[in-house]
């Protein structure tokens, strides 16, 4: 499969998933500090790229084929680490 997918942590955690294979593949949403949500912005199958819904840790979603997607985690609890 022709896949990746990362992670940009920051003020607003971003997870970018890309799969130029031509079949859609099932991934398990990762956990991040603080994310309780991942909220859905970027969706390149959308006809004006716009995504709807959220996802959450440890879901699973089925990335469509050839798509970039773009989501932007959302609150959580804080960590100890982070009071």
């Amino acid at each position: 499969a022709r896949f990746i997918a990362f992670a940009v942590d920051g003020a607003a955690p971003a997870l970018i998933l890309l799969n130029a294979h031509f079949e859609p593949l099932s991934i398990t949403v990762p956990a991040a500090s603080g994310v309780a949500r991942w909220r859905m912005e970027i969706d390149t199958t959308e006809a004006n790229g716009a995504a709807k819904g959220a996802l959450a840790p440890g879901e699973t979603y089925e990335v469509p084929a050839r798509a970039l997607l773009m989501m932007l985690g959302e609150g959580g609890p804080e960590t100890a680490s982070e009071r």
